[in-house]
């Protein structure tokens, strides 16, 4: 089960609009398991991007190859 949306946005303080890692189609977030074996999943502000390479980013980051998803 993951964050909806609209929290996740609310939580970090930027839009949907906004062209940051968080809102692109190439960035996948990072995930912690909080509780024991089978337990939650919590979203990091953290994930990594896949284009043009496999790179670390922030939910907040920026860069020149922004796809908004869809």
């Amino acid at each position: 089960m993951t964050a909806q949306p609209d929290t996740i946005h609310a939580a970090l303080g930027i839009g949907e609009q906004t062209q940051c890692c968080l809102n692109c189609r190439y960035f996948f977030r990072h995930y912690i398991q909080t509780v024991g074996k089978w337990g939650v999943y919590e979203p990091l502000d953290q994930g990594h991007c896949c284009y043009p390479r496999l790179k670390r980013r922030e939910a907040t980051d920026t860069c020149t190859y922004f796809e908004p998803k869809q």
